[in-house]
């Protein structure tokens, strides 16, 4: 396979990204999906309300828990089917070979939808295989922990963690090829795993490379917003202290409050502006890795299952 062009990949998923911006409300969803990837909240408790108190209040009044329980659930539900939707979506546009064509936020959506429950399906397996191992290696540490046994217990933790790593990459990827195996060629599960570990296998050096300069984008794209908000915070900071003298604390409070929603909508924006560019990232590094050679013209109206590699060829 001729060498994987890293560049040229990142340089025409920037062009869809920014050519698609309907694709950034896909991959908002895929960031509050993924829990904001990183929305850091500080509380400062005081005396009288407490994340404490709220607890007692909720365990005392059984029904309030119960119903918030369910709100949680029913609220963690949406964000993951919200998220899976989203990436099918931009799956799904990337998968054409014209993703200049014009086609719908609903229409995007209604395929990504199709999609959901297998998806979902996927996400389950892999949580809960992933799950059954961290407790299978856990529990000989905490049993050596309880024994008293500190040595042999951190001699046995790190074994343990040199087999999980590995796993997680193992896993990360497989779940990532799998995704697009899915919505593109529209395999089942058992299917779209092999051929994902295949890829994997014969092109683990090209993933690890790719995926660090992903990770990469992402911190240059953080110290950018880092500087952006440098550039706009100071000369908020001057003039609310500057409306302060004449308005007293309402001026501060309204430049305060105008900085913050600047601010906070610019990160939004760029946030998910950033998870449509990686998914269309990945599904064209997917491409290239797979050989994929798609001539349909048409978006949505033709898939590509007829393109994909089947699973006896990849």
């Amino acid at each position: 396979m001729k060498e994987v062009n890293y560049l040229e990949i990142f340089k025409k998923s920037l062009q869809a990204t920014w050519r698609k911006k309907l694709l950034w409300f896909f991959g908002f969803f895929i960031l509050i999906g993924s829990g904001g990837n990183g929305f850091v909240f500080n509380w400062k408790p005081s005396e009288t309300f407490t994340p404490g108190n709220i607890l007692e209040g909720l365990v005392a009044n059984k029904l309030l828990l119960s119903i918030s329980i369910l709100l949680i659930l029913v609220l963690m539900i949406a964000l993951t089917a919200l998220k899976i939707i989203g990436q099918a979506a931009i799956i799904i546009f990337s998968g054409y070979i014209n993703p200049n064509k014009e086609i719908g936020f609903s229409a995007l959506f209604k395929k990504g939808k199709h999609f959901l429950w297998k998806l979902l399906l996927l996400d389950v397996l892999f949580a809960f295989s992933l799950l059954i191992l961290l407790v299978t290696l856990s529990l000989p540490v905490v049993f050596l922990v309880f024994v008293k046994s500190n040595l042999l217990a951190l001699f046995i933790g790190i074994s343990a963690l040199l087999i999980l790593i590995p796993v997680y990459v193992l896993a990360y990827f497989i779940k990532r090829f799998s995704y697009i195996y899915i919505v593109l060629s529209d395999l089942d599960i058992k299917s779209s795993i092999e051929n994902s570990y295949i890829i994997f296998k014969d092109n683990i050096l090209r993933c690890l490379i790719f995926s660090m300069l992903l990770i990469g984008s992402g911190i240059i794209l953080g110290l950018f917003l880092i500087s952006l908000m440098v550039v706009i915070g100071m000369p908020l900071i001057l003039l609310g202290l500057a409306l302060s003298f004449v308005f007293s604390k309402i001026g501060l409070y309204f430049s305060l409050g105008a900085g913050l929603l600047l601010v906070g909508t610019i990160f939004l924006l760029s946030q998910s502006a950033f998870e449509a560019f990686r998914q269309i990232a990945w599904t064209f590094f997917f491409k290239e890795l797979a050989g994929m050679k798609i001539e349909k013209a048409e978006m949505v109206a033709s898939p590509v299952a007829e393109e994909m590699p089947k699973p006896e060829q990849a």
